[in-house]
């Protein structure tokens, strides 16, 4: 085991897997021991690489006197997902400061291989400092999945709403926008705006391209024509309709036949 500096819990940092530089150890240093003396809150973190190279966790929370006030982050670049957490789980001051998810969503934006292999370990580490030090409810920004996501989500409810809409209003209407408005509301427009409000071009995109796909569907018959199961009295008048549609030679033909079978219905019975 990597036997920890013998100074009471002085350093925050701990870069045993040596992915920091001396600038960035510095820096984050300062930074978690100006956010302990505003907020009270401890946060370290410890870098190493593969088993044996970092302390355990408990000789963590021993060295820095770790209480229910403490979150220690672990960089491991050995590990598939570099960054893991410790912290008091159930802690009320956690759970209201920074929600669980915060840190599912940390190690899947920054822990993950293709983020350390296009930004590097030290980036990783100090964005998620960055977001535990704001003490966030999620983490801010969009990654490159999200955006994708709204995208499909604003793209599909913009091309049905163009189809539904078009067939004028019904029961399928009502139906849509139960179903398809909270989808393009909730996923295409809302995470743009609650993750950076600072920046809302992509919001303003997601509007356009919803306009765009709907009037394309709404105005082109090719794309706007949308033919829709029918209901009650619509299915009567539909087959009315296949009815009217059947040539005179085969209704005639039809009757023949009702005729032929009700004589020999009747010539059964006399006999």
């Amino acid at each position: 085991e990597v036997l920890l500096p013998n100074d009471g819990g002085a350093r925050d940092v701990l870069d045993f897997g040596n992915v920091l530089s001396t600038d960035a150890e510095e820096r984050l240093q300062q930074q978690l021991e100006e956010l302990e003396r505003e907020t009270s809150w401890k946060l370290r973190v410890v870098t190493g690489y593969g088993p044996g190279s970092t302390p355990t966790s408990a000789s963590l929370q021993k060295y820095w006197n770790a209480d229910s006030k403490t979150i220690i982050m672990s960089a491991d670049e050995f590990k598939g997902n570099i960054l893991e957490f410790y912290y008091d789980s159930v802690n009320p001051a956690v759970k209201s400061t920074i929600t669980k998810n915060v840190f599912q969503e940390l190690r899947g934006r920054f822990g993950n291989v293709y983020f350390i292999r296009e930004e590097g370990t030290e980036a990783a580490v100090v964005a998620a400092t960055d977001v535990l030090r704001g003490g966030c409810t999620f983490v801010p920004g969009l990654s490159e999945q999200q955006r994708l996501f709204s995208l499909i989500a604003v793209t599909s409810g913009a091309f049905l709403s163009g189809a539904v809409l078009r067939n004028g209003l019904s029961r399928w209407t009502f139906i849509f926008l139960f179903i398809w408005v909270p989808w393009i509301g909730l996923f295409g427009f809302y995470p743009l705006y609650i993750r950076q409000p600072e920046d809302l071009t992509p919001l303003f995109q997601n509007a356009g391209i919803f306009a765009t796909c709907f009037s394309l569907t709404w105005l082109t018959p090719i794309l706007g024509v949308a033919s829709l199961p029918t209901m009650g009295a619509d299915s009567t008048e539909a087959r009315k309709s296949t009815d009217q549609g059947v040539p005179d030679n085969s209704k005639e033909a039809l009757k023949a036949i009702e005729e032929s079978e009700e004589s020999q219905f009747q010539a059964d019975n006399d006999k």
